[in-house]
């Protein structure tokens, strides 16, 4: 039997040294030759060697998608923070042998948002301050918070931390 073709567009080999946050998107293309029929997208978080066990879920929330398509994918709170992320597209119904897989790894970071101090306050010493964030990627690990007395040209410290429970 004839069986068609998947190519991977893009991320491309020059793209793909681009990074991607959690809560962004990543552009994914794909197109194909010959009848392919759905597939359904996976990705790997080291690059490829643990055989792409990740889901990429479509907007509605399903696993397949039309043959040859662009898709925004919504990089979700749960990915794997690493500089080895690879997709791959392959046919649902002959994944091992037709499918494409992105040309190099992209790298996918998360992020973390001060909300608290906003900027620009005078804190005396001895008085007690509250530092809030909001972090964006669940497989971040801890935070250290430095400090800086020259308004950002170097951190000379490490501040003594204590962690409030609510």
């Amino acid at each position: 039997s004839v069986l068609g073709k998947l190519t991977f567009n893009h991320p491309n080999d020059t793209e793909s040294a681009s990074t991607y946050y959690i809560g962004n998107t990543m552009s994914v293309n794909w197109t194909s030759s010959g009848t392919v029929g759905n597939v359904q997208l996976q990705y790997s978080s080291n690059n490829g060697s643990d055989g792409y066990p990740y889901v990429i879920y479509n907007s509605t929330g399903g696993q397949y998608f039309n043959q040859s398509h662009t898709y925004s994918w919504a990089i979700p709170e749960g990915a794997n923070l690493t500089n080895q992320i690879r997709v791959k597209v392959f046919s649902v119904s002959n994944p091992t042998t037709v499918y494409a897989i992105e040309p190099s790894p992209t790298t996918i970071k998360g992020t973390l948002h001060v909300d608290q101090p906003a900027g620009n306050e005078v804190w005396n010493v001895g008085d007690l301050h509250y530092i809030n964030w909001t972090r964006h990627g669940t497989q971040m690990g801890n935070v250290s918070i430095l400090y800086s007395l020259n308004s950002g040209s170097s951190y000379p410290g490490t501040l003594d931390t204590q962690t409030a429970v609510e």
